[in-house]
């Protein structure tokens, strides 16, 4: 979820079809890799952290492969489960529940229960921490909320601040001084001509 932003429900109902590579438009040599979600504002393609979330999938890949003895195809270089399959699942292939469990149990582990408020952690935290961190990458917050499947107006409202500190340096940046050679030596010349005048007086 914090390489996707997707919702946790979303998250259950992912299958192994739902995702797919598609060819970069700006670079041939790179394939993004998109997942089609079915959530709250109904069906949308969403656009992952590549690199990561395949080092994640393959994972969780080789762990159902310990599972069942009934590979189908091929995804990611791996053999896979049947393609109809949920991604988050038990041993026995039914979608998980809840992930509150395993990822309190995680968050212990690294001892990073409480956040920088001394609020709890939860699962839901990590899609605020995919939007926080897209923002501060500079993505556009219409391309983000369509990609979240949400409005502008609540990137704005939940995540707007995060974008202000990000941005930090830009906004406190000085005035560029933008005064041309021949304007220079006009406020030269006049502030001469005031001395002048005070040296008469």
């Amino acid at each position: 979820m914090e390489n996707t932003g997707i919702r946790v429900g979303e998250a259950r109902e992912l299958k192994w079809k739902d995702i797919r590579p598609v060819q970069s438009e700006n670079n041939p040599e790179v394939q993004n890799i998109i997942i089609y979600v079915n959530g709250k504002t109904g069906y949308r393609d969403v656009v992952c952290s590549t690199s990561a979330i395949i080092k994640y999938l393959n994972e969780i890949m080789r762990k159902r492969l310990q599972d069942t003895k009934n590979p189908e195809s091929d995804i990611f270089g791996l053999k896979a489960v049947p393609a109809d399959s949920y991604i988050f699942c038990d041993i026995k292939g039914k979608k998980i529940g809840s992930f509150k469990r395993s990822f309190r149990t995680f968050v212990d582990s690294i001892n990073l229960r409480k956040d920088t408020h001394g609020r709890s952690r939860t699962i839901y935290s990590l899609r605020h921490t995919y939007a926080t961190s897209r923002l501060e990458a500079g993505v556009n917050a219409y391309v983000l909320a369509k990609n979240m499947g949400t409005s502008v107006a609540m990137i704005e409202k939940y995540y707007g601040h995060s974008s202000n500190v990000a941005m930090a340096d830009e906004l406190a940046k000085p005035k560029k001084k933008n005064v041309k050679v021949q304007d220079a030596n006009r406020v030269e010349g006049s502030l001469a001509w005031i001395a002048d005048l005070a040296k008469a007086g």
